[in-house]
């Protein structure tokens, strides 16, 4: 009703088109934070203050998740596992798989972030093996780039054997080692420059224009800095880490 009065009829198509093509993924990544009863609490808190169009993904312990997935139904808020092991099943003490993943209503799994290489010793050959079995599961992929020295040479081998059909279906989220943990993000304008290049190697490796691909940025991004960064078309998503522990915040 306020849209039918305020605007004319063609400029409230045009409001609403622009609405829908801004819309972003918003993906906060809990680490090794928050136990159920306090994301239980946390998600409700967020039903009640969110006011966004857009997509949110909380990326929480592995615990948290049937309890999470109990409580997002019917809003714009999905829940994402923060790794899965490289195999369906078998003797791997300790791992969860994909499979268990499915089974308890993931719908996102965040692969590929440098504390996994850091403190795991997480390759690229391993992250593959994930995605591949992430995209056979329909498990949304979020696949962190920007440790590795060539951006080329990582992104290749993170992809190898995907196809082309897939990529649509990936968020790529350029992280770079240098900003994580700092408190300092990037620069908007060198984000841009590094989002331009990972959309132009993943076009040239399959030798097709991707027009839909989502392109993200993470590291040290807060409520001062994240209007500034995300306010481009070039960037549709955006990993937050420690800011997303508090709602408000978030």
């Amino acid at each position: 009703v306020f849209m039918r009065n305020v605007f004319k009829k063609r400029e409230c198509t045009e409001y609403v088109l622009q609405v829908i093509m801004n819309k972003k993924v918003i993906i906060g990544n809990f680490k090794m934070n928050l136990l159920p009863n306090e994301v239980v609490l946390y998600i409700e808190n967020l039903k009640k203050d969110i006011e966004s169009n857009n997509e949110i993904v909380l990326c929480v312990p592995y615990v948290d998740i049937p309890y999470a997935s109990n409580i997002v139904n019917d809003t714009n808020i999905y829940v994402g596992a923060q790794n899965m092991y490289s195999r369906e099943e078998g003797p791997y003490t300790g791992e969860i798989s994909v499979k268990m993943l499915k089974s308890i209503k993931t719908d996102y799994v965040l692969l590929g972030h440098y504390e996994r290489k850091l403190y795991f010793n997480e390759t690229e050959e391993e992250i593959n093996k994930k995605l591949i079995l992430a995209l056979k599961y329909n498990i949304k992929p979020i696949v962190c780039i920007g440790s590795n020295e060539s951006l080329e040479n990582e992104i290749n081998m993170i992809l190898k054997d995907i196809k082309k059909e897939c990529i649509n279906n990936i968020i790529f989220i350029y992280e770079p080692v240098f900003s994580i943990g700092t408190g300092n993000a990037l620069d908007k304008n060198e984000i841009i420059d590094k989002i331009k290049l990972i959309q132009n190697i993943i076009c040239e490796k399959y030798d097709e224009k991707f027009n839909n691909l989502t392109l993200g940025y993470g590291g040290s991004i807060n409520s001062n800095n994240v209007l500034d960064i995300v306010n481009n078309d070039k960037i549709n998503a955006i990993l937050v880490g420690s800011s997303s522990l508090n709602e408000k915040e978030f």
